[in-house]
């Protein structure tokens, strides 16, 4: 795979996530929205908060139970076909959990007025042409006559950590910012519907089965549910948004200035995170990685 620059467009498109990672590895930024390699293994918090992701969106279009059970299982039965051991172990496990929090979760508090599933937006960003704000929140829901973005997050934090960092959130400003120029309706905030991952330990001697079956069973312990499922109402004034607004043209302006001079550094911070090893660590280091090492470890996306 050569890795070479395209022609640079005139459009920028930002999101959540590639702003994020652009604030925190400019050179992260460059293989993933610049080269638009994407890795060809992705992470197990990727795998089990997607495959819960379209849980939701099928339990909100009506899809009856057993056929979102039948999802989980039918996902996980390709990836296993074709996975070594190693990467079989954690889609096993993967699996247990995502059937685990599927089937235990209090549905009892999903009533809501209205619901609009998933939902799109691209935006224009005042202020700069060709710079558009684009994003996928998972529906939006009607309390109380009030409009809210509802957004499903799975986390190894704890309820306090997660509520601090949900209040003063990048991702619900920008939410709340491109789904009121996109509708025009009127947004409180995003309602987050936290659902907290297992922090059991694998025994020395377990297997993958039985320590995904013991995941399993964890889920449906009653005195568990508080500590694995929670909600948080989370505000921002209009003020808030207008401030996010200012703060995107800023680094909008900046972006667009190291696309035009090729100018990227790496944060060696950001090489683990969550003790995740980044995915573009094995080649950032080298000045013309292998290409049949890209190729092995990447695709490059479509434009």
């Amino acid at each position: 795979m050569n890795l070479k620059t395209k022609e640079k467009s005139v459009i920028l498109n930002l999101s959540y996530s590639n702003t994020a990672d652009a604030r925190s590895c400019t050179k992260k930024f460059y293989y993933k929205d610049i080269l638009r390699l994407e890795p060809r293994l992705t992470t197990s918090a990727l795998n089990i908060g997607s495959t819960i992701h379209e849980c939701f969106e099928m339990y909100f279009n009506k899809s009856p139970a057993q056929e979102v059970i039948q999802h989980i299982e039918d996902i996980y039965k390709g990836g296993l076909a074709a996975a070594t051991e190693s990467e079989g172990d954690r889609m096993l496990i993967d699996k247990y959990t995502c059937l685990g929090i599927w089937t235990n979760y209090p549905f009892s508090e999903m009533e809501f007025e209205e619901v609009v599933p998933e939902k799109r937006f691209r935006v224009k960003l005042d202020g700069l042409r060709g710079v558009y704000l684009k994003g996928i929140v998972d529906g939006l829901v009607k309390r109380h006559g009030k409009w809210w973005i509802r957004e499903v997050k799975t986390t190894s934090m704890d309820k306090r950590s997660f509520q601090s960092k949900a209040s003063v959130s990048y991702q619900a400003a920008g939410y709340m910012y491109g789904v009121l120029k996109e509708t025009h309706t009127p947004i409180c905030g995003v309602v987050y519907d936290m659902i907290k991952r297992p922090l059991l330990r694998r025994g020395a001697h377990e297997t993958a089965e039985d320590f995904g079956k013991r995941i399993l069973a964890d889920y449906s312990r009653a005195e568990k549910k508080e500590m694995y499922y929670d909600r948080y109402y989370s505000y921002r004034t209009e003020k808030e948004i207008a401030e996010f607004e200012k703060d995107m043209v800023i680094f909008a302006k900046e972006l667009r200035a190291r696309i035009r001079k090729n100018n990227w550094f790496r944060n060696t911070d950001a090489c683990f995170t969550f003790n995740s090893e980044c995915p573009y660590k094995k080649i950032c280091w080298e000045e013309s990685p292998d290409p049949s090492l890209v190729e092995a470890l990447y695709e490059r996306r479509k434009a």
